[in-house]
């Protein structure tokens, strides 16, 4: 009777570890998942901090490029017909 009971203790003694060993790992594993995840978004949002200037540069480029002022326009004198500018 007493190897029958030391068997038992046994068999609930690995049952116990199995879970803990069983748990410890998923927890491990999820954490770790999360970590990957979270450094992975922050590595995004640098890349976009990073470039936004960079973009705003090219369209104030492009910007300055395409625009036109009344300054670049050829000046007529004949052309105002009557339009008087006051300084």
């Amino acid at each position: 009777m007493d190897t029958f009971i030391i068997l038992c203790f046994i068999a609930v003694f690995a049952a116990l570890v199995e879970f803990a060993c069983i748990n410890f790992l998923d927890t491990f594993v999820k954490r770790r998942k999360k970590r990957e995840d979270e450094l992975a978004i922050e590595k995004e949002k640098l890349a976009e901090v990073t470039e936004s200037p960079q973009k705003e540069e090219s369209r104030n480029l492009v910007q300055h490029q395409t625009v036109v002022t009344a300054s670049d326009l050829p000046i007529n004198e004949d052309a105002g017909h009557g339009i008087q500018v006051s300084t």
